[in-house]
């Protein structure tokens, strides 16, 4: 009995000492707008994210150089955005690859590369699409791939 007791506060004291996660919300000036415009289509669309656990971060370039952003899930999730690819790109491509982003680390989505009908024409079916869609695309069906990326989420 004597020892289970001291197994049990061992395993208690064990239990408290391990270190908590603390959250961590680092974004550069640049991607907040966009971060704060993306919070608000959610809640436009009845959902309440919060963002308190990311790290947005400029980098030169990527080994390969058709990478224009990444996210990597860890602990805290970090979206890494091209520097060439900023200093030349639109609003709308911005805004296209740093919802795309979103949508792995805060949203938990998926690459999704199928296509669809829409308005009587093929479309890649989400923004969760691995290949960045011309300017004028986006804008012309940036409702829709904001609501499916919403949705998809929802599911």
């Amino acid at each position: 009995m004597k020892y289970l007791l001291l197994l049990f506060i061992l395993f208690v004291n064990l239990k408290c000492a391990q270190p908590t996660r603390k959250n961590v919300l680092i974004v550069q000036p640049e991607f907040q707008e966009y971060v704060n415009s993306f919070v608000d289509e959610a809640k436009e669309r009845g959902l309440k994210i919060k963002i308190t656990n990311l790290i947005i971060r400029m980098v030169p370039r990527f080994k390969d150089e058709e990478t224009l952003a990444q996210c990597r899930l860890n602990l805290i999730p970090k979206i890494s955005v091209s520097k060439e690819f900023w200093d030349w790109a639109s609003f709308s491509a911005k805004e296209q690859v740093l919802y795309h982003e979103l949508g792995h680390c805060i949203l938990n989505l998926n690459h999704t590369d199928d296509s669809i009908v829409y308005k009587n024409e093929y479309i890649p079916k989400s923004i969760m699409s691995s290949t960045l869609f011309a300017d004028y695309f986006y804008d012309e069906y940036r409702q829709y791939y904001v609501d499916e990326l919403f949705w998809e989420y929802m599911k």
